[in-house]
């Protein structure tokens, strides 16, 4: 929550994600109405600022041919290393 001159603005959980609700001394309105979490809410002067929190799961890419070449060549050298020193 946070508050300037007869201002109030705070984050509210809206049965799916935390919104943005403003208090003017008279009135309550919902500032945002969105699918994603407000957060980090500020006000100063009469301005109200937040930022929206969005995850992003991406895919992790598989092992390209050549990262599976290299670590087979390495393999390979230490287990010459290895038979040439027994």
């Amino acid at each position: 929550m946070v508050i300037d001159g007869n201002q109030i603005a705070w984050r509210g959980f809206d049965g799916n994600d935390f919104e943005v609700f403003l208090y003017d001394g008279l009135t309550i309105s919902q500032i945002t109405d969105n699918d994603v979490d407000e957060v980090s809410l500020q006000m100063s002067g009469g301005n109200l600022s937040w930022a929206t929190e969005i995850v992003v799961v991406a895919p992790v890419p598989e092992p390209s041919s050549y990262v599976l070449a290299l670590v087979g060549l390495l393999a390979i050298g230490l287990y010459s290393r290895r038979r040439k020193r027994a």
